[in-house]
């Protein structure tokens, strides 16, 4: 496996990153501090990438992109405790997620990598 862009939890007990084997997609996989085998937050044969924490570690947002269909590119959130995975409302066409040091801001890339995306989680429509 080639593995890319990894995180620390919040809390340091886990770390997120992106993976690959040979002849499959990027992947979003969870390990613990203490080694053992990944696992993928998702089942999905699709690029996901760039994970990056909530400042309370309790969600994970990503990057679901297809460089083909640029409608299908979009933040995913996967919460930690219920397992739940969910796009996030108003991200379609951006990856490439950071939230914010006070959690109220995730700023993504537009699928062209031209602009900045800036989600406000305190605007009902994301604020983007």
């Amino acid at each position: 496996m080639r593995a890319a862009i990894p995180h620390w939890s919040p809390d340091g007990q886990q770390i997120a990153f992106s993976g690959a084997s040979p002849g499959k997609p990027w992947k979003v996989f969870l390990i613990s501090r203490d080694g053992g085998s990944p696992e993928t937050v998702t089942s999905d044969e699709i690029q996901e990438a760039d994970p990056t924490w909530s400042r309370g570690g309790n969600s994970l947002a990503f990057g679901h992109f297809d460089p083909f269909h640029p409608e299908q590119t979009f933040i995913e959130m996967f919460d930690l405790k219920t397992h739940h995975i969910s796009q996030l409302l108003g991200s379609q066409g951006i990856f490439g997620p950071r939230w914010s040091p006070d959690g109220r801001y995730i700023i993504a890339l537009s699928y062209d990598g031209n602009k900045l995306m800036l989600y406000d989680f305190k605007c009902k429509d994301g604020g983007n």
